[in-house]
């Protein structure tokens, strides 16, 4: 096995501003987050955020005991959307990003 390999689990939702709508990409496991117009955008702007938090970590300009876990609500969401209930709509998939694999879950 190359390299380290660990699951991340990452809640999308679409939200709205005012008038502005867009996606959100929220890892559960740190608070990492991520948007964008559209749900391809904000998975390819979360894949290049993580990206960015590896090579700090990496170079030693970051701890991972220093990224916090998500906030519950977050975990909440994409366990409810795991589960199917009748007001969320589930979208599981998997994508290698940098040799890792991340679970992406649309609540």
């Amino acid at each position: 096995m190359d390299g380290i390999h660990f699951p991340i689990h990452v809640l999308l939702r679409q939200e709205s501003w005012g008038e502005y709508k867009g996606w959100i990409a929220q890892c559960l496991e740190y608070d990492i987050t991520s948007q964008g117009p559209s749900l391809e955008v904000a998975k390819e702007r979360f894949e290049e955020t993580l990206r960015t938090y590896i090579d700090l970590l990496c170079q030693g300009e970051l701890q991972l005991g220093t990224l916090k876990r998500a906030p519950d609500e977050y975990h909440e969401q994409y366990w409810r959307a795991a589960k199917g209930s009748s007001d969320s709509l589930e979208l599981a998939e998997s994508t290698k990003a940098q040799g890792g694999e991340i679970l992406l879950r649309v609540a």
